[in-house]
């Protein structure tokens, strides 16, 4: 295994010019910062002149197509790998833990330098090369702003590039709503504005262009929701069979346990969704009273405090929902 070290962005500009082959990838169930961030050094890599592919293991969920424009954005498949097994440089965006890069992230982390750029812990056991790491910024996009900032010339970024990042601001500091919402997240958001983003446009696309399914299957969960800890604690779970009911698909649940955590009262919500028959994905959300990655941690996933997941192999819906709600009424007992 590589020796993991820091790296500066004068390094990253060093180890991309000398790349040929270059991968970008995210996270598995890509949410808006991992694809902006994806899109963003794209479209500045190929400015560049170097040969690059954005290859991911989960599909672009519908409301982010906007970013997709000329079909960039990739799902791996088996075909891929022998054009990754010779790439020369790899970088990682927004993933904390190698395993949410899925089924190709042997061959790149075995044949290529890799570099992990992301605002989310990262444990120390991970496979990269090299970190860039800062937990204090508002978004991994924030930090490929900042990059391109410096290393662009231009008093004004390409709009495709500032669309893409502030794709990734506005997703994950909640519109602003967020408490990593800070000084560093509007200056961008400034910046982007005068580089040509239009925020509305953005908004709409990725707000307001829900799919008929994914409307229906938020009824289901809203009918079904259940409270714990005196309403401290709302939850859902979401079955392969609501998914049918509903004509839905995984994607089509972003933004939920936000919504479960908007209600009066609530302190922490957390969802349930049944990928598989063995798997499940456990997704936390927090008011910022209550720390929810230590809870992920238990079941080797991990986040922000406040925003965290998991994906657990061989248990019941039933099992862990009772585990996760014991967990939490501890800490809720321990901060009353």
């Amino acid at each position: 295994m590589p020796q993991k070290s820091t790296i500066g962005w004068a390094g990253l500009t060093k180890l991309i010019r000398e790349a040929h082959k270059i991968v970008l990838t995210t996270h598995i169930h890509p949410d808006g910062d991992g694809l902006g961030c994806e899109v963003a050094l794209y479209h500045h890599l190929k400015s560049m002149g170097k040969e690059c592919r954005i290859l991911n293991i989960s599909p672009v969920p519908h409301q982010y197509d906007f970013l997709n424009d000329g079909g960039i954005i990739e799902y791996f498949t088996e075909k891929d790998r022998p054009w990754v097994a010779e790439a020369d440089l790899g970088v990682i965006l927004d993933v904390g833990d190698a395993n949410r890069i899925g089924n190709f992230s042997a061959d790149l982390l075995s044949n290529a330098v890799t570099v992990s750029i992301d605002h989310h812990p990262v444990k120390p056991e991970q496979p990269f090369t090299y970190l860039i790491n800062d937990l204090q910024a508002p978004a991994t996009g924030t930090l490929l702003w900042e990059y391109l900032r410096q290393v662009n010339e231009e008093p004004r970024l390409p709009t495709g590039i500032a669309d893409a990042l502030y794709t990734a601001l506005v997703t994950d500091t909640g519109s602003f709503r967020y408490s990593n919402t800070n000084e560093r997240a509007h200056a961008m958001a400034i910046d982007l504005i005068r580089s040509g983003t239009v925020p509305h446009r953005i908004h709409r696309h990725i707000y307001e262009n829900r799919r008929m399914p994914e409307v229906r299957l938020l009824g289901e969960v809203i009918q079904h929701l259940k409270f714990a800890c005196d309403g401290r604690v709302a939850h859902f779970r979401i079955t392969a069979e609501t998914l049918a009911k509903c004509s839905a698909i995984p994607g089509d649940v972003d933004g939920f346990t936000d919504y479960a955590r908007s209600i009066e009262g609530v302190e922490v919500s957390f969802m349930l969704l049944e990928v598989s028959p063995v798997m499940t994905r456990l997704n936390f959300r927090s008011m910022g009273n209550i720390t929810v990655n230590d809870v992920a941690k238990h079941y080797g996933g991990g986040g922000h405090k406040f925003a965290a997941g998991a994906t657990i192999g061989h248990k019941s819906l039933d099992e862990i929902e009772a585990e996760v709600i014991g967990l939490l009424t501890q800490k809720l007992t321990v901060l009353s």
